[in-house]
């Protein structure tokens, strides 16, 4: 008894589900072929209050209250909320949305604080995305009172910001402290 008759119907068999291993396999690319990017996991309505705050523009603002409201009635998926919000203010300052909502949660900044790496100079800075202020100095906290904790957001209205923008700490901290 060969056995190459049986690993012929196993052939066929993996023909059907080969859809499966297509997937798993697009998955591994991406995975290895996406650059070392952190995500924070914030929430979207969140992120569009941030982002007014950052933009400080009345035209723009006006529109963000309208997405807010369409994303607070549920009448549009996170996702696409995220897509809007990018649209009307532009992918850095959503970036920016996102880790200044991460220095909150995780308390490594005061508000408003976004930590950024200078090449040349092998060294952190810090820039204030609401004041547009950057500085090499680390704001320190103190003089600020801690942020009221978050009201609870629906677990589904969640959305990952991926931040194309080089953080100096490890940028996977951010991802796991975004669930505590």
């Amino acid at each position: 008894g060969k056995p190459s008759a049986s690993s012929q119907g196993f052939k066929r068999v993996n023909k059907k589900s080969s859809s499966t291993g297509l997937t798993k396999y697009m998955g591994d690319t991406a995975k290895s072929t996406a650059p070392e990017v952190g995500t924070v996991v914030v929430s979207c309505s969140a992120l569009i209050l941030e982002s007014k705050q950052i933009v400080n523009d009345e035209a723009v603002n006006k529109k963000l209250d309208e997405l807010y409201a369409k994303h607070k009635g549920k009448k549009i998926t996170p996702q696409q909320a995220l897509q809007e919000l990018t649209t009307l203010v532009g992918q850095t300052t959503v970036e920016q949305a996102g880790l200044v909502l991460s220095n909150i949660q995780t308390g490594t900044l005061p508000a408003g604080w976004v930590e950024y790496f200078d090449p040349q100079r092998n060294l952190p800075y810090y820039h204030n995305a609401r004041t547009k202020t950057t500085t090499w100095q680390k704001p320190s906290k103190s003089k600020q009172p801690p942020p009221p904790p978050p009201p609870p957001h629906d677990a589904d209205e969640h959305v990952d910001v991926t931040a194309s923008t080089s953080v100096a700490m490890d940028t996977h901290t951010i991802a796991m402290t975004g669930f505590l």
